[in-house]
């Protein structure tokens, strides 16, 4: 059967890229490459700042992975806020609690997995995760060099998270096992990291990426959807800013709210086709409902997706 024979074909691409076959590492550091075969269907989260991402959106979302029954899941960074030891000051009687902000990503992304039924999901580390590195060097650098006891990996996001080498994940570091700093994965050529390149116009970022690195490519972090091409004599680059999933009311975006006006949620779905990875943004906008409330949706093949009451 045809279903087979993909999933055969993803299997067989996620065996010869995934380091996890002869390590029982549950992280890649630096660029992962996969050709997956066609019909391969990838649903792909931007950045969520779990737990100040937008509630009423993820029922929906959840609803959409269901019906759309990707075979592959990827966060693109930034997954997890980590406010609770960064840098900036707290609002007033707003408590810290780490292990609070863990167990909460922890839980809407296994459920964000268990909804789409996903053969494997893929988590790209950004720079918000990337603040436990930070905040061990800042403040106990005699702690850096501790490592796990099952596997001997440094002191990092997914082992706090409580994954081990049996689930069926990735966490995509950078070169340095720093996060957001160019650890991603390619797919079929087209390129994902979380990306550090911020731009102050939509779709300016992925453009200033593609000069760059001279690649095809889809990043987070800017929080803005946007898109942009460059033409090569060898051809076109593609570049792609998804958006993002974050409450900008929430205590933990007071620090960003005046700095980035122009954010857009959003995520998007990524279709393999001749080989080629085809990427489709899917903008989350306010649409009025039958019910005559104003309600963020978004549309995907002519069916509504709003977001539930809060």
């Amino acid at each position: 059967m045809v279903t087979n024979r993909k999933r055969d074909g993803i299997m067989r691409a996620l065996s010869q890229s995934d380091m996890r076959v002869s390590t029982n590492y549950l992280s890649y550091s630096g660029i992962l490459p996969f050709e997956f075969p066609d019909d391969t269907t990838i649903m792909l989260l931007p950045d969520a700042h779990i737990p100040a991402h937008y509630r009423p959106l993820f029922k929906p979302l959840m609803r959409f992975a269901h019906t759309l029954k990707p075979d592959i899941l990827i966060s693109i960074g930034d997954l997890c806020d980590a406010f609770a030891i960064s840098r900036h000051e707290a609002p007033l009687r707003l408590k810290r609690n780490f292990q609070m902000e863990l167990d909460e990503t922890r839980r809407v992304w296994d459920d964000m997995v268990d909804a789409s039924g996903a053969m494997w999901s893929f988590v790209i580390v950004g720079n918000h995760e990337d603040r436990i590195y930070r905040f061990v060097q800042d403040n106990a650098p005699a702690f850096g060099g501790l490592v796990t006891a099952h596997n001997r990996e440094p002191l990092n996001f997914h082992n706090m998270m409580g994954y081990d080498h049996q689930d069926k994940m990735t966490f995509l570091y950078g070169v340095q096992q720093r996060g957001g700093f160019e650890g991603g994965m390619s797919i079929n050529g087209f390129n994902l990291h979380h990306g550090y390149i911020v731009r102050p116009q939509p779709g300016a970022s992925p453009l200033a990426d593609m000069d760059k690195w001279m690649w095809s490519t889809g990043h987070g972090h800017t929080h803005r959807a946007g898109l942009a091409a460059r033409e090569l004599l060898t051809g076109i680059l593609r570049g792609y800013e998804f958006g993002h999933l974050v409450n900008v009311d929430h205590a933990y975006m007071a620090y960003a709210k005046k700095m980035f006006p122009n954010w857009v949620p959003g995520f998007a779905v990524l279709r393999i086709h001749n080989g080629v990875c085809h990427v489709e943004p899917i903008p989350i906008q306010p649409i009025m409902c039958p019910d005559g409330k104003l309600r963020l949706s978004f549309v995907y093949n002519g069916v509504i997706y709003s977001e539930s009451d809060r």
